[in-house]
């Protein structure tokens, strides 16, 4: 068993009438069922060595209720020496590559992403928040545009050549490891998975989970 909770359940159930209904949920094993993860939800990553003061996010960038933590979450980052990561929500398939969650627009818009974090790692923050407040407009060259310090034009460059995909692989290493499906999800210390809504309230409860040591 590496996450929790974990639930199992005999082979018995197959003999009841709602066992057909839950065949997509249920994992096979020799003497019994594993209810799926992806169904049974994760709050703990056990066996994974912990490693104090780090926090990684998971999200998408199509996620417009999901990307509203991010204004609390930079607030609470600014008063730690936490080790923040963020991540995209990204698959590579064998046979068509890279996919992400939300689509074309949602891979697209992660390879602009994470050149910006290779150029100008101080500057994702304020393009990221630039297009959270409308992430579904299709002009987020404005964005990049408003920002004097960086170059809109090697951005763009990046986000067409194989850099962008490079820079993407390594990006969703551990999405893919950790199988993350839902935007957003953060994991603190490499063990403990939570998720918060960017409503009123977020950057307390985001202090009161990150900040309890």
């Amino acid at each position: 068993i590496k996450m929790l909770p974990t639930y199992l359940l005999s082979k018995d159930v197959a003999k009841t009438e709602a066992f057909a209904s839950l065949t997509k949920a249920l994992e096979e094993k020799k003497d019994h069922y594993l209810v799926s993860p992806s169904f049974s939800g994760v709050s703990y990553f056990a066996g994974r060595p912990k490693i104090a003061s780090r926090l990684d996010l998971f999200i998408s960038t199509q996620d417009k209720e999901g990307l509203k933590i991010l204004g609390p979450l930079k607030k609470v980052l600014d008063q730690t020496k936490i080790n923040f990561q963020i991540h995209f929500l990204a698959i590579e398939d064998k046979e068509i590559g890279l996919k992400a969650i939300g689509g074309i627009a949602d891979l697209e818009e992660s390879k602009r992403i994470v050149c910006m974090m290779n150029y100008y790692p101080k500057a994702w923050w304020d393009y990221i928040a630039c297009r959270a407040k409308n992430p579904e407009s299709t002009w987020w060259d404005d964005c990049l545009e408003s920002l004097k310090s960086v170059d809109a034009a090697l951005i763009k460059r990046c986000a067409k050549t194989e850099t962008s995909i490079e820079l993407l692989r390594k990006n969703i290493q551990l999405t893919q490891e950790l199988q993350i499906s839902s935007s957003p999800v953060f994991l603190l210390d490499n063990q403990e998975v939570f998720s918060i809504a960017g409503s009123d309230g977020a950057e307390e409860q985001l202090k009161e989970i990150i900040l309890k040591k």
